[in-house]
């Protein structure tokens, strides 16, 4: 090869370098973006079967406390999980196939079959493994909840309150809810009934129990009012369903303290009839429950979510009602004050009874 040929090869290696350079640069972008994709589709995907899998534990939990409801035994201020449990009648007790008397002391209640109706929570285990806590169930009963729109003004003004309504018009508000339910025409005062409505060019009332919270933006007064509250504390205190009335012995204690239950004697603006006042002391339970659902995600957070279930006695077709009353999701932090302390999801057992009495029921009796 003579020189100016060598020199001409060794110039052309030389030229060609860079486009290798570039090329293993261009290489390099893209595994890298390459990766960094395929990183964030499986984060995605992993998120997406984290939700899939809370909504199943959540599903899976709120069916199970349904058919404890539902199958389990009506006793004072609660329900009996057990199957082997004594029915309870007027002049005593049954034999568990409502065959056969049973003398009182041969019919005591087991305290961890019984899910009492005052907030108590129970654990639930979806895949039976020991010590693994899927999900926390709380169960208060309907008639410790206030019935928005038809319970005493002077029980619903502090809940408002309480949850962010401008004290100037937490009065009107429920007056114009009252006026909104009622079948009638009769304005309350500072209420709003179907003139009203006209005049100000909004949806006449319904004149019927309200279908959902959210109904409430279409009450006169109340759509500016919401966007100051925390609707999450009203739906905590309260429900939609008339119920029986209301009964302190399964409210919670933040409730009772701020409606003023707990002063003695109660305000005189807060008297009771006859009729309220036995309602106020009875502890038998009603046919309305409010489930309060945790379930444990992988991040360390918990969803939380709240329906209430109305059973329907003898309703072979309809046996219940559930009505959704919201989702969030909520730190431990958050959730620790309805445990006592904080958990974590398989940390081992909780300080509570498991719902363990449900479509394979196994009684604690000996």
């Amino acid at each position: 090869m003579t020189p100016r040929v060598r020199a001409k090869a060794q110039a052309d290696s030389g030229f060609v370098l860079p486009y290798v350079l570039v090329v293993i640069a261009i290489l390099a972008i893209a595994g890298t973006i390459a990766a960094q994709r395929l990183q964030k589709a499986s984060a995605i995907v992993g998120e997406m079967q984290d939700r899939a899998y809370t909504e199943r534990v959540l599903l899976s939990a709120e069916a199970a406390a349904t058919y404890s409801l539902l199958t389990g035994n009506e006793v004072k201020g609660g329900y009996d999980l057990s199957p082997e449990s004594p029915i309870v009648w007027e002049f005593g007790f049954l034999s568990p196939d409502g065959r056969r008397p049973l003398r009182e002391d041969a019919a005591s209640q087991i305290a961890k079959d019984i899910w009492r109706g005052d907030g108590s929570l129970r654990r639930f285990v979806l895949n039976g493994s020991e010590g693994a806590v899927d999900a926390v169930i709380s169960y208060r009963d309907g008639a410790g909840l206030l019935p928005l729109g038809q319970s005493n003004p002077e029980f619903l003004l502090p809940v408002l309150e309480a949850a962010g309504a401008p004290r100037a018009q937490a009065r009107d508000m429920i007056a114009a809810l009252g006026d909104y339910i009622d079948p009638d025409e009769r304005k309350r005062p500072n209420g709003a009934e179907s003139f009203n409505y006209r005049t100000q060019s909004l949806s006449p009332p319904t004149n019927a129990p309200l279908r959902s919270y959210r109904e409430l933006a279409g009450v006169m007064g109340w759509a500016d009012s919401i966007s100051v509250m925390d609707m999450k504390t009203l739906k905590a205190m309260t429900t939609l369903n008339a119920g029986p009335g209301f009964r302190q012995a399964f409210a919670s204690d933040n409730l009772k303290q701020i409606i003023g239950l707990n002063d003695a004697p109660l305000s005189p603006a807060k008297k009771l009839d006859i009729f309220e006042q036995i309602e106020l002391d009875n502890d038998a339970s009603s046919q309305l429950a409010r489930f309060t659902i945790w379930a444990a995600r992988s991040d360390g957070r918990y969803q939380k979510r709240v329906v209430d279930i109305e059973r329907f006695l003898g309703g072979i077709d309809t046996p219940y009602r559930r009505h959704w009353v919201y989702d969030s999701t909520v730190l431990e932090s958050d959730f620790a004050p309805y445990v006592g302390a904080p958990i974590a999801a398989q940390n081992g057992p909780l300080n509570f009874d498991e719902l363990d009495h449900v479509v394979h029921a196994s009684s604690l009796r000996p």
